[in-house]
């Protein structure tokens, strides 16, 4: 275990800089080549311990979870009033680090050394592991919630001692002419009754403390971040018309880690621009700026200067009313993780941002990865991984859009297929697996089903969300250029199990398949899933629990995926039924009344007939899944003549398969129950299996219906257990 000793003051005699460590996450200092004098830092190492120390006593710990390098490598974003005191003349290194406050009675004193070395008191030294786990683990759940004012009192929202930051998985500040209008609107009502005014709530993270003594503390704002910067803004303008003294808080308490930094160049360059009044080209795209000019001309609009005579409220009375305790918010501090938070953030939101469930897995998954010892900017590699899909489906003509709700619901099978997850887990939603799958591995609650994934050290990675992208992509490509796998794609949605539509992606995941398998993998599969769909009348667990097996045979089956699939239709027995035993018996039944059978083997027939009569019409696929369709009786259930007689002597074969065929619904109307129109129609239609019908649909007979019946289930069975 190493272990480092770094100083809290800039220079031997500077300023401490603790509360840059504490609200950056970080420790870094200059001069860092200056000569040995500083060490090995260079060989620090992810999950190194810190001791750090003001002067002579240890006033916090930390833990890295990275390694140093130079400030425009580390990927920090520093305010530029911070960034051009400490870093911008100096050679500054600087290392990721989670920081935590020593208790009083745990500091110690030490020989003051260099300001970056190796820490050498070994009493200390074994204490460490045991101070870190009591010190960084989660507080106990609570929530505080208070009523406060903007500016007045002590522990008002702009208090002296408050400093916030704008989590980097927040949106930009984005408030509109709209929502300002409605903002000042409000304001000018109740300052002419001279009413308080209720501003909403305000949910902050727990307290973040910035010095030894605890006295100063940041908060991560989880939901107000529009308002309370609006609020600054308002205040500023209003300094400035009434000259006063214009208050810095853009610069000295409100930092932003949105947009990898761009947000924080906005907010120094409104820091810059209240300071002079100087606009730069670009201040339209800079909504802080463009929002102070947009409240000062709505205080024109409804606040008359102190020398007007009109009935509205002056701008100084409303600078007192916002300075008075006139404006209320309720605060409610959250002591909780973030997935917690945001929990409590969803139960109070009733407007702002919505949290879908491809939202929360984001911040989740950043959270999880935070554990791991991740910097704040793996948010910006995650949120690469979304950004991965937009483009795709911006610069892609794809036959199905890519949505991360798929690329989820891939990756829980993938996590499934990796670990010994009962099979209860296999059916749940992917909002409701990842929701106990992050709960069980933060720690928060641990659910019994997913208990095992703590022991086998199961590590979660942005890697497989890219590979499972490329695997997608890959999928999607074939579908564009190959009629014949959309079609037996489309065909695996009409069986039972659609659901597992996504096993080919999964199966070139972990290598079991080449990229040239991949529609002979999904072949096999449609293959296997057709039978038990059309033998019983509803999805089977004996069904469900072999694709469960294949599913956790994937992931060692490398190069072997097609084979496994082979064997599978040679094995498979469900119920103890042979899958050529279920499909033989299932082209005996009558079909006509069970649409799941009907559409999908009707569908399969004419697909078979179209290769069989070598029309390769790439527009197939529109016919039969873009176009309204009606599974016909060729001789007519509801015959015009004597349809009680037809059904008699029929029997079942009226509702068999050698008696029903696919038919566009615009000729099925055509005809209208009139068998002498069939033959006319069915030359128009564009089925072949409906065109071949054409010549001999006007003498059709049971016997002919029981020929095709027999010449049908021939061409099923041979394509299907081939």
């Amino acid at each position: 275990m190493n272990v480092w000793k770094i100083g809290s003051r800039w220079g031997n005699l500077g300023a401490s800089v603790l509360d840059l460590f504490l609200n950056y996450e970080c420790v870094f200092f200059g001069n860092c080549h200056g000569g040995e004098k500083l060490g090995h830092w260079a060989s620090v190492q992810e999950g190194d311990f810190f001791v750090i120390c003001d002067g002579e006593t240890t006033v916090a710990l930390g833990r890295s979870y990275g390694r140093f390098s130079e400030y425009h490598k580390s990927g920090f974003h520093f305010t530029k009033r911070d960034y051009e005191k400490y870093i911008k003349d100096d050679d500054v290194s600087i290392c990721p680090a989670k920081i935590v406050i020593l208790p009083p009675d745990e500091r110690v004193g030490h020989a003051h050394r260099l300001r970056f070395c190796r820490y050498g008191n070994q009493e200390f030294i074994e204490k460490l592991p045991r101070l870190w786990k009591e010190l960084s683990s989660p507080s106990d759940f609570k929530i505080i919630p208070r009523t406060v004012s903007l500016f007045y009192g002590e522990d008002s929202i702009f208090a002296s001692n408050v400093k916030y930051r704008i989590p980097i998985y927040q949106r930009p500040y984005s408030w509109g002419e709209n929502e300002l209008r409605k903002l000042v609107e409000s304001l000018q009502d109740a300052v002419r009754m001279e009413e308080p005014v209720f501003m909403g709530t305000m949910q902050l993270s727990q307290p973040i403390p910035l010095n030894p003594s605890g006295t100063t503390n940041a908060y991560n704002i989880i939901d107000g971040q529009q308002r309370i910067t609006t609020f600054m803004i308002l205040n500023n303008v209003l300094e400035r018309r009434l000259n006063k003294s214009v208050t810095q808080y853009a610069e000295n308490k409100l930092r932003t880690l949105v947009s990898r930094g761009e947000e924080q160049i906005k907010l120094d360059d409104y820091t810059e621009f209240i300071k002079n009044q100087n606009v730069s080209e670009n201040s339209e795209r800079n909504a802080y700026i463009r929002n102070y000019r947009i409240i000062e001309t709505l205080l024109e609009e409804y606040f008359g200067q102190d020398d007007a005579e009109e009935q509205a409220p002056k701008q100084e009375e409303l600078y007192e009313f916002i300075k008075s305790d006139k404006i209320q918010m309720v605060v409610i501090e959250t002591h909780a993780g973030l997935s917690k938070t945001l929990q409590i953030f969803n139960t109070i939101n009733t407007a702002g941002m919505d949290l879908g469930a491809t939202d929360l897995f984001k911040i989740r998954f950043y959270e999880y990865l935070k554990t791991q010892r991740y910097p704040d900017s793996v948010f910006d590699q995650i949120a690469d991984v979304y950004a991965l899909i937009e483009e795709y489906n911006r610069a892609t003509i794809s036959p199905a859009g890519l949505a991360m709700q798929d690329v989820l619901r891939t990756y829980q099978r993938i996590i499934f297929a990796n670990s010994d997850l009962p099979q209860s887990v296999f059916n749940k939603s992917y909002e409701t697996f990842f929701e106990e799958l992050f709960d069980t591995l933060l720690g928060i609650r641990i659910h019994d089903e997913y208990k095992s994934l703590l022991t086998q050290g199961i590590k979660l990675s942005i890697e497989d969300l890219k590979k499972i992208i490329e695997c997608y992509k890959e999928n999607y490509y074939f579908l564009a250029k190959d009629w014949h796998f959309r079609i037996i794609r489309s065909m695996i949605w009409e069986t039972r199990y659609g659901y597992t539509w996504d096993l080919p992606i999964i199966a070139r995941f972990f290598g079991s398949i080449r990229e040239d398998q991949i529609f002979e993998f999904t072949l096999r599969q449609f293959k296997l899933l057709c039978p038990p769909s059309l033998y019983y009348a509803k999805t089977v667990y004996a069904v469900r629990s072999k694709i469960i097996d294949v599913l956790r045979t994937l992931p060692t089956a490398r190069g072997s995926g097609i084979d496994l699939l082979k064997s599978c239709l040679q094995t498979w027995h469900i119920n103890n039924i042979p899958l050529a035993e279920m499909l033989k018996c299932s082209c005996e039944f009558e079909i006509a009344f069970n649409p799941k059978w009907k559409n999908l083997i009707c569908r399969l027939v004419e697909y078979l007939k179209s290769k069989e009569s070598g029309d390769k019409d790439e527009d197939l696929f529109a016919r039969l899944w873009g176009m309204s369709i009606d599974i016909e009786h060729i001789q007519c259930f509801t015959d015009e003549k004597n349809a009680e007689q037809v059904r008699k002597d029929w029997g079942a074969e009226l509702n068999c398969l050698g008696n029903l065929v696919l038919l566009e619904s615009s000729i099925n109307r055509s005809i209208n129950n009139h068998a002498e129109r069939k033959s006319e129609n069915y030359h128009k239609s564009a089925f072949a299996s409906v065109r071949e019908l054409a010549d001999c649909v006007g003498k059709w007979s049971k016997d002919a219906a029981i020929a095709r019946h027999k010449k049908n289930t021939e061409c099923l069975m041979k394509f299907l257990l081939s």
